[in-house]
């Protein structure tokens, strides 16, 4: 999520009503091509941050059509652009939808990067997280797994990433009932954020993720009735 100052955001709350309205008007923002394009798309995101979610929809689906008949050229900006509006259709509960767009915006990665390309592994972490809210854990497990494996074979590793797919793939366990292994899986996520935390001079107990990972293994070990190492975290 970006940190927006107030003054930046009282900017923006002044120009939403104008975006919206600019981005009803199909025949003037495809006159205006590849600036609406962008203009749609930060106030997109703008949107979906501020759990706006309806115009964040009309706003990145406006983003798509533009992209793809302006930028043909650039799948990669066509790619993210999916993403997006697919994250928005997610959250608004429709997950078919969601699923095709993640679905054609990991083609164009795996045709357009290499295998370890940070969008591609972002791209796939979401798609993971799409199955797994769907309760379809073994589609969401072969993709976080495949996530890791990309990301292991990156150079220099993104730890932080790694911690993050980590404890995402724990979840899916967890869910799954296989506590065992989704202790496992969160104690390597915590060694993971741990590190990035020494790399980045961050303080690990001030660390958001950190404390997320140590609620969800205080959660896993109250599942295997393990409450004196619950209370440890």
């Amino acid at each position: 999520m970006r940190l927006l100052s107030t003054q930046q955001r009282m900017r923006n709350e002044r120009m939403v009503p104008s975006v919206l309205a600019l981005c009803s008007t199909s025949r003037e923002s495809e006159a205006q091509g590849g600036n609406t394009f962008h203009l749609f798309a930060n106030f997109g995101y703008y949107m979906l941050e501020s759990a706006r979610y309806l115009g964040a929809k009309q706003l990145f689906e406006a983003a798509v059509s533009i992209v793809r008949r302006v930028a043909p050229d650039q799948p990669q900006t066509i790619a993210r652009s999916l993403n997006s509006l697919a994250e928005t259709l997610r959250v608004l509960g429709d997950f078919v939808g969601a699923e095709t767009l993640h679905q054609e915006s990991l083609s164009i990665w795996r045709e357009s990067t290499p295998a370890e390309h940070a969008d591609l592994v972002r791209c796939l972490n979401n798609l993971a997280l799409l199955y797994q809210g769907q309760g379809r854990l073994s589609d969401a497990r072969r993709a976080f797994e495949e996530c890791l494996t990309l990301l292991d074979s990156s150079s220099p590793q993104d730890l932080s990433a790694q911690g993050i797919c980590l404890n995402n793939l724990a979840e899916t366990l967890r869910l799954a009932g296989d506590y065992v292994t989704a202790e496992a899986m969160y104690q390597k996520a915590l060694t993971a954020l741990q590190e990035h935390c020494l790399r980045e001079q961050v303080q690990p107990e001030h660390h958001p993720d950190i404390l997320t990972l140590q609620n969800n293994l205080a959660t896993t070990y109250e599942l295997r009735a393990d409450y004196e190492r619950s209370e440890e975290h």
